[in-house]
């Protein structure tokens, strides 16, 4: 799996922004760039990697659970 963030959303939005919704072919039907999108990554990676998939490759740093204690409080508060 790729370190990067990608799922259908991650693809559709560059993707729509750069080329539009849809495009036409050489047939001069009209194509979804979503779908161009999708069948490229699932070429490239054999499946479109969901943002679980991602986020379990995150490796935590200390620096990623500094503010836990304050994060514990604020919980047990609400839940007061």
């Amino acid at each position: 799996m790729p370190k990067i963030p990608l799922d259908r959303h991650a693809i559709r939005r560059p993707l729509q922004v750069q080329f539009g919704v849809s495009i036409t072919n050489s047939d001069a039907r009209e194509v979804p760039v979503r779908l161009i999108g999708e069948q490229h990554v699932i070429e490239d990676l054999g499946t479109i990697p969901s943002f679980a998939d991602w986020a379990r490759l995150i490796e935590p740093q200390a620096w990623m659970m500094r503010g836990q204690a304050k994060l514990v409080a604020i919980v047990q508060d609400i839940a007061a």
